[in-house]
């Protein structure tokens, strides 16, 4: 064997030895686990039903909350002031052109008292206009002509009245200007929402005090009111119903009072 196939091969010998004295010392000197540390197993991890830390964490049912839901009414009253009203002329005859034309000036001259008495153009709204023939009276079948056609004709508008103290004066005015149907007259407010809120107050403390005497016959605590909601509103006007062929002068009208009742349901905790 030459010298320098010898070298190599003591060389190569060297670097082994020094490779496994180097692992040799890796094994020897490598720190233990400190107390304490978490020892993971590899078989161990995942979705593991025997290791009930890797299982995902289910959502608690949410506790039951005491409640206690109770109504409450308030009413509150005040008195109108408006008036609405709606005022009619009909008239039949055989002669369309002469029924039409009677209701029309009958119309325009009642239309023409009111705005004498301080009625504004937007106070008179005209609500319908009607001409037909009259079928009040068919012919029996198989028997003779009746006759000639009897042709009906109506107009009316609604009429706001914002001086109650005219109403009376509104009324036979119509009456004398030719009005042959006067339909309901109704009172209300020209605006409501201050005593739609009144009421609202008085039902949010008549629930309060039927819940507090509730709490107190079972023997537990209101706490914080968790709720509330509120039913429709309803407004009770007085009305009055007057038929033209009726109204005397200075025609007796009330306005009376107008009452508005609100209804709310509230849930409270209790403990």
């Amino acid at each position: 064997m030459s010298k320098r196939t010898a070298f190599l091969s003591g060389a190569m010998v060297a670097v082994v030895v020094m490779l496994g004295a180097w692992l040799a010392a890796q094994v020897w000197f490598a720190p233990a686990p400190s107390a304490g540390a978490p020892v993971v197993n590899a078989q161990q991890t995942g979705n593991n039903p025997s290791n009930p830390a890797s299982l995902p964490q289910q959502q608690q049912p949410t506790p039951i909350q005491n409640v206690l839901s109770v109504s409450g009414l308030g009413r509150s009253s005040a008195t109108p002031d408006i008036a609405r009203l709606t005022v009619g002329v009909e008239a039949v005859g055989p002669n369309v052109g002469q029924v039409v034309g009677d209701v029309n000036s009958k119309q325009s001259a009642i239309i023409a008292k009111l705005k004498a008495l301080g009625v504004a153009d937007k106070d008179i709204q005209t609500t319908s206009y009607n001409v037909n023939i009259d079928r009040s009276k068919p012919p029996l079948p198989g028997a003779p002509d009746s006759g000639p056609l009897t042709y009906h004709a109506s107009n009316t508008a609604q009429i706001t009245v914002r001086k109650l103290d005219q109403l009376s004066a509104i009324l036979q005015a119509a009456v004398d200007a030719g009005a042959n149907n006067i339909y309901g007259v109704s009172m209300s407010l020209s605006d409501s929402s201050a005593l739609a809120n009144d009421a609202r107050a008085k039902a949010i403390a008549d629930a309060r005090s039927k819940a507090d005497a509730l709490a107190k016959a079972a023997g537990v605590k209101l706490g914080r009111i968790i709720s509330i909601s509120e039913g429709p509103v309803g407004a009770f006007p007085p009305t009055v119903f007057a038929d033209s062929r009726a109204v005397p002068a200075a025609a007796p009208i009330e306005p009376g009072e107008l009452q508005v009742q609100v209804q709310v349901n509230v849930v409270f905790a209790i403990e």
